[in-house]
Order: C-alpha cells, then structure tokens, then sequence
C-alpha cells in the first residue's frame, strides 16, 4: 500500500512540475512578444514608450490608483482580474504602488476588475462598493 502511495505521489509531483514549466514558457512567450515591440522603436523615442502602447487602459489604472491609494496606502491590498496578461499585471502593480496585491479576492480590501464586466465577480452587495470608470472597468472597495 505505501508503494502505491508513493508512486501516486510521484506522478502528482509531475503533473505538477510539468504545469508550472508550461505556464512560465507561455508567460515567457508573452513577455518575448512585448520586448520585441519595444525592440522595433527606434532608440532616441524609448523615452516616450509607456503602456499605452502595449494596448493597457492606462487612464483606468490611473483612475483606480488614485482612489485606492487615498486612503492607508502601505495597508491597502487589491486584487486584479486578469491578472494573467503579464504586462497588465506589472504595470497595475507599478501603478498601484506602495498597495499590495492579494492572491485572492477575498484577501482584499480592493477588486479591479480590469476589462471585465463587474458582474462577473459575483460580489456580494453588502460587502463591495463598486465605482465604474467605463463598461467592463470598475473596482469595488470593501465595505467595513
């Protein structure tokens, strides 16, 4: 019986390995594709590239750090939808800075939902106050 544990054990271990390898080549892809967008502007317009040109709604992620960092700033925590699109994720991260980033919605005092219809969350009422900037961009703040 502990035989078959361990072998069970094993398999499960890479399964596991083999999943997190296959998600950091598609992440690496991505990041790839990014740099070689910027790689084809020319180098005396570097200083000029920002997110905008990476398709990212930049006025929204401005809007929402504005209001999520008014309060506690370095106690405050949010959590992104889509956080899957690696250069969505680093620049919400810069913008939302010094404000953590929760692994999961409910660790958060803040949801972004970025792209992504506020619905979709399924948030509880009572406990979320939602502010829209635009369809399919609002945050929801947590209520006390």
């Amino acid at each position: 019986m502990d035989l078959r544990l361990a072998r069970v054990a094993a398999i499960l271990s890479l399964i596991a390995v083999s999943l997190s390898i296959g998600v950091g080549l598609t992440t690496a892809r991505q990041f790839g594709s990014q740099r070689a967008q910027l790689s084809k502007v020319p180098l005396r317009s570097r200083e000029d590239w920002d997110a905008d040109d990476l398709g990212l709604n930049t006025r929204f992620l401005g809007w929402a750090r504005a209001r999520i960092t008014a309060h506690d700033p370095k106690e405050t925590s949010f959590w992104l939808s889509n956080s899957s699109i690696p250069s969505l994720l680093l620049w919400a991260l810069y913008e939302m800075v010094p404000a953590r980033e929760a692994a999961v919605p409910d660790h958060a005092e803040w949801l972004i939902a970025y792209d992504e219809s506020v619905e979709s969350l399924h948030l509880n009422p009572q406990r979320w106050r939602v502010m829209t900037f635009s369809r399919n961009y609002s945050i929801a703040e947590r209520e006390s």
